[in-house]
């Protein structure tokens, strides 16, 4: 349960994704607030020339100005406790309604907290991304009071004054102090979070080692002032939100595997139904193609046949023309002529064409006495 409150702590202190990669850390003595300072070995083992924020003394008034500051909000926050109680009969001689206007003993309780929670903010980050946000959160409950005491009371009517003065001294002395330190507090913090935004960091110095093992440095950051890395640690290969995360990635790739394995499994059986079918193609193919050698056989056959009977043709022309020459009659020519261009159908019927001539002929000759007889028709000739 501790070690698990420990790691939740930890994580709160430097943020959801670099709490498992904070070195370790062993305090310095308090020789050493005066004697280390945290860039030296960088600065000398890349060769550069220190910027004013990398120099010993600035890291030794960084420290005393932490100090100083950290011990100022404690004080004031138990000064602003003691005022509130110490003026809790403020309101019962005030016939000009002063504390319903200025509300100093609510202020003091006020200031008190808010005290209170910038000192506990100066001890809570661990890393440089989550001291801005610490910056921003202490600007941000500085605003109230500032805004309360410059811009709608700044100053005190004479009445009031000579009745904070003489009944609530403690409210009062302690609305001025803590006057001054609002807007104080106020802007060192907001100076602290534009020259921490401005100035280059660590890992813009050209450094060649690895900022796993020299982590960026932050003197706003009380563990980076007054602690120092062990040098005995040594950075994990894998921590335990990455395994997570890298179990959840494997996981998904896994799945997102699966699928396409799915996939091509289905576009295998696709890719076998198209081979089928291109080889049911293929063999069709090949029949069309033996089809058309044997056509092409045929018609080569066709064509020798044809030539054949273009040159019967032409000596066939060869002997009529010689008949014609022959005969030498025109009359003769276009008879003969229109006997050789008939063909054998012709022949047969001209031949069925005469042989119905001679029966209708025949029949004529035995029909018309039969007809004579019958409308008794008599020509003067017996047959």
């Amino acid at each position: 349960m501790g070690q698990k409150c420990s790691q939740c702590l930890r994580q709160w202190r430097a943020g959801e994704s670099e709490y498992e990669q904070q070195p370790e850390r062993n305090p310095l003595s308090f020789g050493e607030w005066f004697t280390f300072n945290p860039f030296a070995e960088r600065v000398k083992y890349a060769e550069i020339n220190p910027h004013c924020g990398q120099l010993l003394c600035t890291v030794v008034l960084a420290r005393i100005l932490f100090c100083a500051l950290f011990i100022g909000a404690w004080v004031l926050s138990l000064y602003g406790l003691f005022a509130g109680l110490s003026s809790h009969h403020c309101g019962r001689s005030d016939t000009h309604d002063c504390e319903g206007d200025y509300m100093m003993q609510i202020n003091a309780y006020i200031h008190g907290g808010v005290y209170l929670a910038v000192a506990a903010l100066m001890l809570w980050p661990t890393t440089w991304t989550m001291a801005r946000y610490r910056d921003v959160a202490v600007i941000a409950l500085l605003g109230y009071p500032v805004i309360f005491s410059w811009a709608l009371h700044s100053d005190v009517s004479h009445e009031c004054e000579d009745y904070y003065t003489n009944v609530c001294r403690a409210a009062y002395k302690y609305s001025k102090i803590a006057h001054l330190a609002d807007l104080g507090y106020m802007a060192l913090s907001l100076g602290g979070l534009l020259v921490a935004l401005c100035i280059p960091g660590d890992d813009e110095d050209d450094a060649p080692e690895d900022d796993l093992t020299h982590p960026d440095t932050d003197l706003s950051v009380v563990e980076h002032l007054f602690s120092k890395v062990s040098t005995h640690w040594k950075r994990p290969l894998l921590v335990q939100s990455k395994v997570v995360e890298y179990t959840e990635n494997v996981r998904d790739w896994e799945a997102l595997a699966c699928k396409r394995n799915a996939t091509l499994k289905d576009a295998l059986e696709i890719a076998n139904e198209q081979q089928a079918d291109s080889s049911a193609q293929a063999k069709l193919l090949g029949k069309y193609s033996n089809l058309i050698n044997e056509n092409a056989e045929k018609i080569s056959q066709a064509s020798h046949l044809l030539q054949d009977q273009s040159k019967k043709i032409g000596e066939l022309n060869d002997a009529v023309t010689e008949v014609i020459g022959a005969m030498g009659s025109s009359a003769d020519l276009k008879d003969i002529n229109n006997a050789l261009k008939m063909k054998g159908s012709d022949f047969y019927a001209w031949a069925i064409v005469s042989l119905l001539c001679c029966l209708i002929l025949i029949g004529l000759v035995i029909a018309i006495p039969k007809w004579l007889r019958m409308f008794n028709i008599s020509l003067g000739v017996s047959f």
